[in-house]
């Protein structure tokens, strides 16, 4: 496996990393709407002991599942932002191979090689001149 297989390897990781991601936020919306749900129903209802007991629990569920969303989420976006430095990588690999047969050099000192003189238009076989 050459380094640019590992680079894919960890390009494929982040795509699964970003889709937990986005799962984990669709998830915390939802639990947000049941809180503002259970709150407006707290807020809007007359209850005995025993029913603000029970809502009071069904908070605290809500609540704490939203909390190791949220943790889960601290997490992922920790890793998510240090692997986007492997994305940038794959750029610049990306237009390494696109330019590989294009290189050029102009000379800065040598004006003449195997006696012929070097301008802008003198191509040696393994080189080629820029303008």
């Amino acid at each position: 496996m050459n380094y640019k297989e590992k680079i894919m390897d960890i390009l494929e990781f982040y795509k699964e990393i970003e889709k937990d991601y986005d799962e984990c936020s669709k998830e915390q919306q939802k639990l947000d709407m049941s809180r503002n749900d259970l709150l407006h129903i707290i807020e809007l209802s007359t209850f005995n002991a025993s029913e603000g007991y029970k809502l009071s629990i069904m908070l605290k569920n809500i609540m704490s599942d939203r909390r190791k969303i949220k943790d889960k989420m601290t997490e992922l976006l920790i890793i998510k932002d240090k692997l986007k430095l492997v994305k940038n990588i794959e750029v610049s690999l990306n237009k390494l191979d696109a330019n590989k047969d294009i290189k050029s050099y102009r000379t800065r000192t040598l004006q003449d090689i195997f006696g012929d003189n070097i301008d802008s238009n003198y191509k040696l076989p393994f080189l080629s001149f820029e303008k």
